[in-house]
């Protein structure tokens, strides 16, 4: 399968997170390819076309913002009046428009770099461990898995700690 990533920002990603936008693009590439391959993933996802060979390209956004930014996009999308880590909008809910190569896009993902900075301090770990952590939750939230329940819950926490472990091994990346 073919994957289409972008990436774009209201921030100087270098300044703020002290993380070059190539290596978040190489990350974001990583992340995507090794949470496609993830039996757990194809097992919760909700998303009937993506593991059915439908499929032959996906697309999906990568945004990262301040923490104002997303306040008001958390506002007004979500009617919560505070900022939030990440958010994702999946665009294919609905039957795909069918054309001579099936290309399913599957919306963006929308992360606070201010988010990045405070969870990675409280968590104790780099920046770059928190950007690994939260794409791969907002790719998860784009392939329709959810954590409505505990159980699905910590099915993503896992899948995230897994990709985590993956990415910090193959880039030989120093994540704490």
């Amino acid at each position: 399968m073919i994957t289409n990533l972008s990436l774009s920002s209201s921030v100087n990603l270098e300044e703020e997170l002290n993380i070059k936008e190539d290596i978040i693009e190489e990350l974001f590439t990583e992340i995507v390819d090794f949470i496609l391959k993830n039996d757990k993933v194809k097992k919760i996802s909700n998303n009937k076309y993506l593991f059915n060979d439908y499929a032959k390209e996906i697309e999906m956004d990568l945004y990262f913002c301040k923490n104002n930014e997303m306040h008001e996009l958390n506002k007004k999308y979500r009617d919560i009046d505070s900022t939030t880590d990440v958010l994702t909008f999946v665009i294919q809910e609905d039957e795909p428009v069918i054309i001579d190569i099936p290309i399913l896009h599957l919306g963006e993902i929308i992360i606070s770099t201010d988010k990045i900075i405070e969870q990675a301090k409280e968590n104790n770990h780099s920046n770059i461990a928190e950007v690994i952590i939260l794409i791969s939750h907002g790719v998860l939230h784009l392939l329709e898995c959810h954590h409505d329940t505990e159980e699905m819950y910590n099915n993503i926490l896992n899948i995230q700690n897994q990709t985590l472990e993956h990415i910090s091994d193959t880039k030989d990346l120093i994540i704490y």
